[in-house]
């Protein structure tokens, strides 16, 4: 992580870039001493949307998942449903 004052994006934008492109550093701009902006190259955010893409897919089937261990039913508690249907 790299926090810069928003006076050297204004005065030294190739630096910057600099930092964004190497290792896919996020620079953190201030302004008066108070986080203001988030800087990155397109090619760290396009790693970033896909992470969060995955994250999604995952917690999607992770949820899909819990939904389906709540409404398993145990093995003696399926028998006595089919006795009572069909027995009884």
């Amino acid at each position: 992580m790299i926090i810069k004052p928003s006076t050297v994006m204004r005065n030294n934008y190739k630096l910057i870039s600099e930092y964004a492109h190497r290792g896919g550093e996020i620079i953190y701009l201030t302004k008066r001493g108070v986080g203001d902006l988030v800087v990155m190259s397109i090619s760290t955010f396009e790693k970033r949307e896909e992470q969060l893409m995955l994250y999604n897919t995952v917690m999607q089937a992770e949820t899909g998942r819990q939904k389906d261990v709540e409404e398993a039913v145990d093995g003696d508690e399926s028998i006595a449903r089919l006795k009572a249907k069909f027995v009884e």
